[in-house]
């Protein structure tokens, strides 16, 4: 393949990236953490479109959302020149998205050597099913990613410039800045800077890269200011049950980290989470392969352990933040952002530096399974809408009190739907329900608080109808139950 051809296949195939992602992208409205991005830079409805941000200590402390103030600050500015609806504000990951690619096929350390490999790097990270759902939504996810690539393609060019004896400034001063940025766009960026620390520890000890290792804690030193503002938001994190806590019982716990910690790495990678020892077989014997081929120098070296390290080492401070706090984060698979890259591009080295039939097997298994999860509606659709929730609340409820299980939702409903026109009261707010309402149940098939309400609710009151308005969410009436009425005639025994 001629290097024209090469650019045209990969023009191409950016196009049809280019619509894949953009389709359809105001399909659905804004799910919940989108109405924490909309009232963190200060908008208080779904027609305002006037920012107000504002970097409070007290306002990042005591809001809904709980990160750094960058992407809120630059998103901030994108909203005055865009404004901010369903397409501007996931416009906005869907560039940083781009922008990741960008770099991770300019960057000859991530990608290597050998042909066609940039449109392999742009066909497995664009067809991701993990990717693709982390950046249709407006949240901070991809602008983190972005930087974790940046980081990345910065570090690998370091690495090899450390071991040779030599490492430049300028790279180690974009380096700084770019982790620097990292770690105000997402607090868990610290776990793959972490894992730069530790290659940095290695090469100090191995090539006594003092430079590198010195230079590269300045990082830490400029987020230092932050992190009494970390701390208090951990503190109110934790203490409004925002965080997904694993089961009390110690053994119970232990099986749920190590199951979810193997399907968080399938989703990764696959979309999807398999329980297939066949696909868990074909792995290995890939990984092996691969080994014996870089063993007797079939293939030539390149940095699979580098990008093995920088995956180890991250993974496993996640799951002993989770084992700390005892919390199942591992269950949400865009805070795994910082895995993807790494993760990635050692799948596809492994699979383009193999034999043949192991080759076509892996990308094959890749492409085949991710396609398949771009295709699955209810991934595309993963959360409440809640333009579609307050559009059937307004058609439904006419004049009645419409009741939601908690302050979130009520800010999510409240978004789209005048709380004070339309009468929305948070039930943490009641202390006697109305004599005739509609309840706003959420996940309700899988979340037991939700099912023990409704349950409470139904044994206090007469259940009148039910409208499901998508499979997360149903509004049900309810109203006072009619007095029994005596079955004997008055005067008779």
């Amino acid at each position: 393949m001629n290097s024209r051809t090469g650019r045209a296949l990969v023009f191409l195939l950016a196009a049809c990236l280019l619509v894949l992602y953009f389709y359809r992208l105001d399909r659905f409205g804004y799910w919940e953490d989108e109405i924490y991005t909309a009232r963190d830079i200060g908008l208080t409805d779904h027609l305002d479109q006037q920012p107000a941000f504002r970097l409070s200590f007290t306002e990042l402390t005591y809001r809904n959302d709980n990160h750094p103030p960058l992407y809120f600050w630059v998103l901030e500015k994108w909203v005055r020149v865009f404004g901010f609806s369903e397409f501007s504000g996931r416009g906005f990951s869907v560039l940083f998205f781009g922008l990741a690619l960008v770099v991770l096929i300019r960057s000859h350390g991530l990608r290597g050597p050998g042909e066609g490999i940039p449109a392999w790097i742009l066909l497995l990270f664009g067809v991701s099913t993990a990717c693709f759902l982390m950046t249709r939504e407006a949240r901070m996810y991809t602008m983190a990613f972005f930087f974790v690539c940046a980081s990345l393609s910065l570090f690998t060019g370091l690495y090899d410039q450390a071991k040779a004896g030599r490492v430049s400034g300028l790279r180690i001063a974009l380096l700084i800045i770019v982790n620097t940025l990292g770690l105000y766009t997402h607090y868990y960026f610290l776990f793959f800077y972490a894992g730069e620390l530790v290659v940095a520890g290695w090469l100090l000890f191995k090539n006594r890269a003092w430079r590198l290792a010195t230079l590269l804690l300045a990082s830490a030193l400029l987020f230092l200011p932050w992190v009494p503002q970390l701390l208090r938001q951990r503190e109110r994190k934790y203490e409004s049950g925002l965080w997904v806590m694993g089961p009390q019982d110690s053994t119970s716990y232990s099986e749920m980290v190590t199951g979810e910690g193997g399907d968080a790495l399938s989703r990764l990678v696959f979309g999807s989470t398999f329980q297939s020892r066949t696909l868990v077989l074909i792995l290995l014997v890939a990984l092996v392969v691969y080994a014996l081929l870089r063993w007797r120098k079939v293939v030539g070296r390149d940095q699979v352990i580098l990008f093995l390290v920088l995956a180890v080492v991250p993974y496993a401070l996640l799951v002993a933040n989770d084992l700390f706090h005892h919390t199942i984060t591992l269950t949400r698979t865009k805070y795994l952002f910082f895995l993807i890259p790494p993760l990635l591009l050692v799948y596809l080295r492994v699979s383009l530096s193999n034999l043949a039939p192991i080759k076509f097997c892996l990308l094959v298994l890749f492409l085949a399974y991710n396609i398949e999860g771009l295709g699955r509606e209810h991934l595309i659709q993963a959360h409440p809408d809640w333009r579609a929730i307050a559009q059937q609340a307004e058609r439904s409820a006419e004049h009645k009190p419409v009741v939601v299980g908690d302050d979130d939702y009520f800010l999510c409903l409240s978004y789209y739907y005048d709380w004070r026109g339309g009468n929305v009261i948070s039930e943490d707010w009641l202390s006697v329900y109305p004599e005739d309402f509609w309840y706003l149940t959420l996940y309700l098939t899988w979340n037991p608080e939700t099912k023990r309400r409704v349950a409470d609710l139904r044994s206090r009151f007469e259940e009148v109808e039910a409208i499901e308005i998508d499979r997360f969410s149903k509004l049900m009436r309810f109203r006072v139950k009619p007095e029994p009425t005596s079955l004997t005639e008055p005067g008779t025994e």
